[in-house]
């Protein structure tokens, strides 16, 4: 978290007189792509985890994913996945 520009914006909600602020990205937030780019890494690749940060986003990449289908098979409950292959954490903005 600290080499990621979290900085601190200004909100003014159109109800309210005074100023709200807020990190840009939540730690909690981060912390858990970070997490998941882990526990989803195939480490027989040899990977690396990378964490690129762009102006309005962060990529989280690593070398491993579910195998077969789409990630709603899997929070669903349709599909247990048997291996892993090479995916992409994309962006969280």
């Amino acid at each position: 978290m600290q080499k990621i520009r979290s900085i601190q914006l200004r909100i003014l909600p159109d109800d309210q007189l005074l100023a709200i602020e807020l990190a840009k990205y939540d730690q909690k937030i981060v912390l858990e792509a970070l997490h998941n780019c882990i526990a989803h890494q195939d480490y027989a690749r040899n990977g690396r985890i990378i964490v690129t940060e762009q102006s309005d986003r962060l990529i989280f990449e690593n070398e491993g994913a579910f195998f077969e289908g789409v990630p709603s098979d899997y929070y669903t409950g349709n599909k247990t996945p048997r291996r892993y292959a090479i995916f992409r954490c994309r962006t969280m903005t």
